[in-house]
């Protein structure tokens, strides 16, 4: 096991959007209930990599469904039906039954358009304040969000942070010797993994790898199996990744304007499978705690 701080944040990034088709898509591609073969890192990566494809993929498509508005192809299939219908009522005369009906069928499907949209608008509205604030950490002393100072040099940050940090730059413990399960060290069930997975928010910040809580949550059963699989050879001591020893610095304002680089603290921002792999190992460990009666009444 190992880790190391890599990196500070110091404004938003764009981290893509998961959707359902994206997750669709993602299961239908090759390999994810594979990838035994592949040596752990490479195997990381290459799944990292398809998500984030996924993710930006999903970012377009919403940009897109954005500058479109409410307003798509089947409201104006359903506008044409409607005078056709009208042009052919007032050609040939009737009761109009037939376009009454259908021009109710058209005010419904805007109606339904509209609310969807604001319901999206609505989602995105709340999704960018979550993920401005970083985990739902609010200064609520000072009831506002105080930005980064741009003033203050990479340098100053790195000097700061290893400072709080006890003065090294990062720690790393090298792994990756085969475990030996003894008879009470099962691997991880997958009900477990489930259960940390349900857990997770949506909206949370992501870590240096970009892949949000939502593609653990949202990505359906044979991504939610991937997981437990690939959680398992971790286990197993089958190597540690790579990609879980960093984490991305946040800075935060704690105290004054945030003028100077001692006035912020720090939030570390570590991969989500990462967190999912360590929620079932912290609740083993709840677990044996609470039946050996180690902890506090």
């Amino acid at each position: 096991m190992g880790w190391r701080k890599s990196g500070v944040r110091k404004g938003k990034r764009g981290r893509g959007k998961w959707t359902q088709r994206g997750g669709e898509r993602i299961r239908e591609t090759e390999g994810w209930d594979g990838g035994e073969d592949r040596e752990i890192n490479e195997e990381l990566g290459l799944r990292i990599k398809q998500i984030g494809e996924e993710l930006k993929e999903g970012e377009k498509e919403s940009t897109e469904a954005r500058r479109r508005g409410w307003w798509d192809e089947e409201c104006g299939d359903k506008r044409k039906e409607v005078w056709k219908v009208l042009r052919k009522w007032r050609k040939e005369g009737g009761s109009g039954e037939e376009y009454r009906k259908l021009r109710g069928e058209y005010k419904l499907l805007c109606k339904r358009k509209k609310e969807e949209e604001n319901g999206r608008w609505l989602r995105e509205a709340q999704e960018a304040r979550t993920e401005g604030e970083v985990w739902q950490i609010v200064n609520r002393e000072r009831k506002c969000w105080k930005g980064i100072n741009e003033m203050i040099k990479m340098e100053e940050w790195k000097g700061h942070f290893m400072r709080l940090l006890g003065g090294v730059e990062g720690k790393v413990v090298r792994g990756g010797v085969k475990r030996i399960l003894g008879e009470e060290e099962g691997e991880i069930d997958r009900g477990e993994l489930k259960r940390v997975i349900e857990r997770l928010k949506k909206g949370k910040a992501s870590g240096a790898d970009g892949v949000p809580n939502e593609v653990w949550k949202l990505g359906g059963e044979r991504i939610e199996e991937w997981a437990w699989r690939f959680c398992n050879r971790v286990w197993r001591g089958e190597g540690w990744p790579e990609q879980w020893k960093d984490g991305v610095i946040v800075p935060l304002v704690k105290k004054g304007g945030g003028e100077r680089v001692e006035e912020y603290r720090g939030v570390t921002l570590m991969p989500t499978l990462y967190k999912v792999y360590v929620g079932v190992l912290t609740g083993r460990l709840k677990e044996e705690m609470e039946e050996k009666a180690m902890l506090p009444p």
